[in-house]
């Protein structure tokens, strides 16, 4: 899912349902994050106090800047075609009212202003004076957001591929950097103020990692696809920047935003960032002949990357444990999306594994599910489903080389 390339927002799971009134202090959180992150302020960052409709107002902004209204319909039923969200979903407004219902502050890298919410959020007095005096909960999600001003100002956010419109895996991952991060800063601080003794973090951030809690908070009815893809930007990136800064500190962090992550991959698996041994490949869809001769146009094209693969399976009915070993040694995939006469959506998926036997497993996984033509050579296996013949289902080629 393309989203958010300049919305950083919080999530009430990451600042635990925080009071949105003004800290006294905005110099001293500064300050804070200065320390908890390594770098200090070029400049001050403007902090604008607004109410909900207008801080609605930025995020709508933000949104029609990273995705226009001729963007969505793509999108949206690409992931129709895939069976990631429900045939009747409007995709733009269940993602806009799921953002305005959870946002309490968000920094603009285009204004250099960080947006802040000057109303309370349900559930606010739930952890109020457990962090001593002067402890203000609002202070958790506002480090969160200063942690994005302050490494803007050293890296420019906007440069990154964060929303890389051709390459979605790409873009995750730059994402995860960014947000996980901030949320390694903003947790570090949370527990210092509460005291949370050493043990008692990592079994908090344990929680926290295993997403099962913030997946309770976005509801049931939100799709996993979205909900896993908004909480692995926070959670997985706050892995593997924590895996950064326990193997050479700040300058480590640092190097993720200079040389961040080619793929989701490298997110889910540190120890393949660091190597640098294992970068994507590219690969090319070839369609068969049959979508073409049923009169199919091309709609959309992208690449899912091992975490929307994981994703994939679990929505095909793949149990848990087979779709994550399933999803394993990925070397990199591409997708095309096409779109019938009567609109009957289909697609062909052509994937490339870093092995004969991890491409062997990936076919094995999508074996038992219905109305999908699965074809392997190699370490490369093809899907296509919706073609309008038999004929040439099959036939989908994936050339690779190395990613530059």
């Amino acid at each position: 899912m393309r989203r958010s390339c300049f919305l950083f927002a919080s999530l009430v799971l990451l600042t635990l349902a925080a009071a949105a009134s003004a800290p006294r202090d905005f110099h001293s959180l500064e300050q804070k994050a200065e320390v908890l992150r390594g770098l200090r302020f070029k400049t001050p960052v403007p902090i604008r106090m607004v109410d909900p409709k207008t801080l609605r107002g930025v995020l709508d902004d933000q949104m029609r800047k990273e995705t226009s209204d001729a963007e969505w319909t793509p999108m949206e039923k690409s992931l129709k075609a895939f069976g990631l969200i429900p045939p009747k979903m409007n995709l733009k407004a269940v993602l806009k009212g799921l953002l305005e219902d959870q946002v309490v502050g968000l920094y603009d890298p285009d204004q250099k202003k960080l947006y802040v919410s000057d109303q309370p959020l349900d559930g606010a007095d739930l952890l109020e004076g457990l962090g001593g005096e002067g402890f203000n909960l609002s202070d958790v999600y506002i480090i969160h957001e200063m942690v994005h001003a302050l490494t803007d100002q050293y890296f420019d956010l906007n440069s990154m591929p964060i929303n890389d419109k051709n390459d979605e895996d790409r873009a995750s991952a730059a994402r995860c950097v960014v947000e996980g991060d901030a949320t390694w800063v903003m947790l570090r601080y949370l527990y210092q103020a509460l005291q949370i003794q050493p043990e008692q973090q990592k079994q908090a951030t344990d929680l926290m990692l295993g997403m099962t809690m913030g997946k309770e908070i976005l509801g049931s009815s939100i799709p996993d696809y979205l909900q896993e893809n908004l909480l692995v930007a926070y959670l997985g990136g706050m892995n593997l920047v924590k895996a950064a800064y326990d193997r050479g500190g700040f300058q480590a962090v640092n190097r993720l935003y200079t040389h961040p992550p080619q793929s989701m991959e490298q997110v889910l698996h540190p120890d393949k960032y660091f190597a640098g041994s294992d970068p994507p490949l590219r690969v090319t869809v070839v369609p068969p002949k049959a979508f073409a001769a049923g009169g199919f146009k091309s709609l959309a094209s992208g690449t899912w990357g091992e975490f929307n693969v994981q994703i994939i399976l679990k929505e095909w009915g793949v149990d848990d444990a087979t779709a994550t070993k399933a999803a394993e040694d990925w070397g990199g995939d591409r997708y095309t999306v096409f779109e019938g006469p009567a609109g009957e959506l289909a697609f062909a998926w052509a994937t490339l594994w870093d092995t004969p036997e991890a491409a062997a497993r990936f076919a094995r996984a999508l074996k038992a599910i219905k109305g999908v033509t699965v074809a392997r050579d190699g370490n490369g296996v093809t899907v296509v489903k919706g073609a309008p013949s038999a004929e040439g289902a099959g036939k989908v080629s994936a050339p690779a080389q190395k990613a530059a």
